[in-house]
């Protein structure tokens, strides 16, 4: 019954280290890796369901077998979220950059002629706040990199550039605009994506193991008792782990949960004992 939480790990590892071993290998190592937990995870409810044969836990086993299903999908859908957003020079990113570019050359070429000087000035401080916004994904920079974008349109139409030069700057900075926009759309998508997968985990996974150690400890199943405590501190450890991800960052998130590898492994064994009936 530990499988779950291990495809969570899963996904958490990917969210982690994608960037630094590439789209390819991550989806190879991490992706793999959470099908098989969750292909592990559905046989072992089936399982019960079998030998539930007074049919208790019928309902319950049915909503663990919808939930892990919708994790899957949605992971998957988080997966191909992140590789369409790409890096550097691949995907959105590597489109919006591409963009800045050729509009930044645009803009030396006429401040380099003694034009729109105030506006080469504005495509700077542009260009500083979206390399901080692809560097930490801060959604609070999007709204100041639009009003960057407003400001070199309004530079740009009130400047003495000849109406055809005009129009080539402003399809540059509209195309920059579209490319930023499409960038930030996928980032929300996967923040959305982010939330719910793990909130499956606190709102449909535990609450249902909770109400079958309850049964448990009423009928008196101490073996089961064990291994379902053991499953609720493993979600309790990734969900922390996670929530420490998204408020310290990425480098600060990885270095705290490397921390609690040791609990997370020492736990899995007990659970992996207890359902192997080592008790």
């Amino acid at each position: 019954m530990i499988s779950f939480s291990q495809a969570q790990e899963a996904e958490l590892g990917y969210m982690l280290n994608y960037s630094y071993v590439g789209f390819d290998s991550a989806r190879t190592q991490y992706v793999q890796e959470l099908r098989h937990s969750l292909q592990e995870f559905r046989g072992q409810i089936v399982s019960l369901g079998q030998l539930d044969t007074e049919g208790a836990y019928q309902i319950e086993l049915s909503a663990l077998l919808s939930t892990s299903n919708r994790f899957g999908k949605d992971v998957m859908t988080l997966v191909n979220l992140i590789e369409q957003r790409g890096s550097s020079d691949t995907g959105k990113v590597g489109q919006l950059r591409n963009a800045l570019a050729q509009l930044e050359r645009s803009l030396e070429e006429e401040a380099a002629l003694g034009n729109m000087r105030d506006a080469k000035s504005t495509q700077e401080v542009l260009s500083q706040y979206i390399d901080d916004y692809l560097q930490r994904e801060d959604e609070t920079l999007t709204s100041i990199i639009r009003d960057q974008m407003d400001q070199l349109q309004r530079q740009l139409a009130t400047s003495n550039l000849p109406p055809t030069e005009r129009e080539e700057i402003s399809a540059l900075i509209e195309e920059t605009k579209a490319a930023f926009d499409a960038v930030a759309a996928i980032n929300a998508e996967i923040a959305d994506l982010n939330v719910r997968t793990w909130s499956l985990s606190g709102q449909s996974v535990v609450p249902i193991l909770e109400q079958i150690r309850a049964d448990a400890t009423a009928r008196k199943e101490e073996g089961l008792i064990e291994l379902f405590d053991a499953m609720r501190q493993l979600q309790t450890i990734l969900s922390v782990g996670v929530g420490l991800c998204v408020l310290l960052g990425v480098g600060g998130g990885w270095a705290m949960v490397q921390s609690f590898s040791r609990p997370i492994l020492h736990l899995a064994s007990v659970a992996q004992k207890v359902s192997q009936g080592d008790l």
